[in-house]
């Protein structure tokens, strides 16, 4: 495993039970640290490109904390933060905002192939790193009533194009190339890689 030996422990700037998850199978020593009082505006900008999009996420996400950890004046660990998104006919797909939007979502998607992109930064005390995954993933044709109850789970209402590939949605998938942990929301070869690198 490639881990920096000045850099043990490093802050994860996420509560997604996902990208813990992951950390926690790569034996990575890290702390969960958010800014209780601040998120990061999600938007898109007029004609961002999704890739500009997901490494300007990651890369906000790790600020927030990095001005966090200043204020609060705690002991500093490197900041690790990732954004995931699908991007369909150049159009970035978020997390759904209902059970309608999550619909429409995976109508797009049904019987298609789309890219999920992943961006990973790193935030040390002297430099800012990011990098990024792209992976490409087929589904089937799905009927609307494979949708509806899959959206009944529950399961797509906070993953970024409406699906989880390690979830119930994993029948909807006809074939993936890529990063597998990349596609559920944190790429271990490029983020074990800029541990290594900081």
């Amino acid at each position: 495993m490639i881990v920096n030996p000045f850099y043990k422990h490093i802050y994860l700037a996420s509560k997604s039970p996902r990208r813990k998850s992951l950390l926690q199978e790569w034996n990575i020593d890290f702390e969960v640290l958010v800014d209780p009082d601040h998120e990061v505006d999600e938007t898109p900008r007029l004609n961002e490109k999704p890739l500009d999009y997901v490494k300007r996420m990651s890369r906000e996400k790790a600020e927030l904390v990095y001005r966090y950890i200043r204020e609060q004046k705690l002991d500093f660990a490197p900041i690790l933060a990732s954004d995931t998104i699908v991007e369909l006919d150049g159009k970035i797909l978020q997390k759904p905002q209902d059970n309608s939007d999550a619909f429409k979502m995976l109508s797009k998607l049904s019987g298609r192939t789309h890219h999920v992109i992943s961006a990973v930064s790193i935030i040390t005390e002297n430099s800012v790193l990011t990098d990024y995954s792209i992976s490409k993933v087929t589904f089937n044709t799905l009927s609307h009533e494979q949708i509806q109850d899959y959206i009944q789970t529950g399961e797509p209402m906070d993953k970024a194009g409406s699906y989880a590939i390690q979830g119930k949605a994993s029948t909807f998938i006809k074939n993936f190339e890529g990063s597998y942990s990349g596609i559920v929301g944190l790429p271990k070869a490029i983020t074990l890689s800029l541990i290594g690198k900081s």
